[in-house]
């Protein structure tokens, strides 16, 4: 696969980003930042800016390690200086992306503005919570594969693979799903020899040189996914109240103390990783899908409509109106059909295995997420994807139109085409 080389667009890129960081700057400044999710995630932080052990937490290191970093000498406006240039870096790889593949000068233009732009991106920066950082990786994700498609598994491509994926891992450790994904860039259409896979070997010995250099001082052990996590968010999704949960609450996980309790069993929460526990919360999930199997189908699939639903819990502590708030969150949430609506317009030049490979990738993304609990939120790292792919489709749709109106215009050229 070929992709042209837009040098004019260069161009534009150093405007793109000085616009970037200076409304990063504007909201780093302006905004209140907020310390956004449960006292435990700030305990965790606390915890490691004091030198003491979080082996007691079955979070992943990757966001409370930022986090700390971040926030060591001016606390939280620290923590929101940092997202912000990890916002810039998301818009940076965001255009690096399509003008790799030559989506042209406008749309990488466009697309790159349309995820600086993206209100769930750019206001996360002044808080607490692992949005800005899981957008990056998702977006050099996407760079990574571009790569991937046009030069293989080359050398350099593999050093990035590894340390990337090393990255997701300590993030999300659900990025392990994005793994086939970059494989079969990789490897699709090209030969494989000695060297190739000896550098998927390499990929795979530095992402695991990373989880391991930043878990075990801070745990003491080499755990990356995390039996009790995973028990309790099977749990969250998993039970009596679920989808009442689901409903009011937008995910399952508050309903949850309820369905436990009436069982007749304790609940417990993520300020300890017990495998007695984990194995309660497990049964207690099994439990569920063995005595209601058509009500357990019906969950999965309000999960999969969660994902997408527009998130209006917070439009009344917005710093926007509540009808600007409300119009907000709804194009957000129609990101996805008009999406949807380009990949039908572009299917004749946009094959699923053209580009971003999104749909795939969307699938074993959210995979984890619907086995065990969703929020609307789990989604946004996914928008920055949807955004991009969706500039791929326009591209793709522009190049059919323009072959078409050549055609129009030379008639040896349509019979050509006619008969190719």
């Amino acid at each position: 696969m070929r992709f042209p080389k837009e040098r004019r667009g260069w161009l534009d890129l150093p405007l793109i980003l000085a616009l970037a960081s200076a409304m990063a700057l504007v909201v780093a400044f302006a905004i209140r930042p907020a310390l956004a999710g449960t006292p435990l995630r700030l305990a965790v932080v606390n915890d490691l800016l004091a030198g003491r052990s979080i082996a007691y937490t079955p979070y992943p290191v990757g966001y409370p390690l930022f986090a700390a970093v971040s926030m060591k000498d001016i606390g939280m406006r620290g923590l929101a200086l940092a997202q912000a240039v990890v916002y810039v870096a998301t818009v940076l790889f965001a255009w690096l992306t399509l003008n790799g593949f030559g989506a042209g000068r406008r749309l990488c233009a466009i697309g790159a503005l349309a995820v600086a732009l993206y209100p769930n991106l750019l206001f996360a920066i002044t808080r607490f919570v692992d949005t800005v950082p899981s957008c990056f990786l998702l977006a050099a994700f996407a760079w990574l594969l571009m790569r991937l498609r046009r030069d293989g598994l080359s050398l350099v491509n593999g050093l990035i693979g590894g340390v990337l994926f090393g990255l997701m891992l300590m993030m999300r450790p659900n990025g392990i799903t994005l793994a086939p994904i970059a494989l079969w860039a990789a490897f699709a259409a090209r030969k494989t020899g000695v060297r190739e896979i000896a550098r998927a070997v390499l990929a795979g010995a530095i992402t695991i040189a990373i989880l391991t250099a930043a878990i075990i001082p801070l745990k003491g052990r080499f755990v990356v996914f995390d039996r009790y996590y995973g028990a309790y968010t099977f749990a969250n999704g998993t039970h009596e109240h679920a989808a009442e949960g689901i409903l009011r609450d937008y995910n399952g996980e508050m309903a949850m103390p309820q369905s436990v309790r009436e069982l007749g069993l304790p609940f417990y929460g993520l300020d300890r990783t017990d495998p007695a526990i984990a194995d309660q919360y497990m049964q207690m999930g099994r439990k569920f899908i063995h005595d209601h199997p058509f009500r357990y189908a019906a969950l999965e699939a309000l999960k999969i409509a969660n994902l997408f639903r527009p998130d209006y819990r917070n439009v009344n502590n917005s710093f926007v109106s509540k009808a600007a708030a409300h119009a907000m969150h709804t194009i957000v949430a129609a990101l996805v059909p008009v999406w949807l609506a380009l990949r039908l317009l572009a299917r004749k030049k946009y094959r699923v295995r053209d580009g971003l490979i999104l749909i795939p990738m969307l699938v074993l993304y959210f995979a984890p997420f619907v086995a065990t609990n969703t929020d609307p939120r789990y989604r946004i790292p996914a928008d920055i994807l949807i955004i991009l792919d969706s500039i791929l489709c326009v591209a793709a749709i522009g190049r059919e139109r323009s072959l078409e109106a050549e055609a129009s215009m030379n008639p040896a050229a349509k019979f050509t085409a006619g008969t190719a």
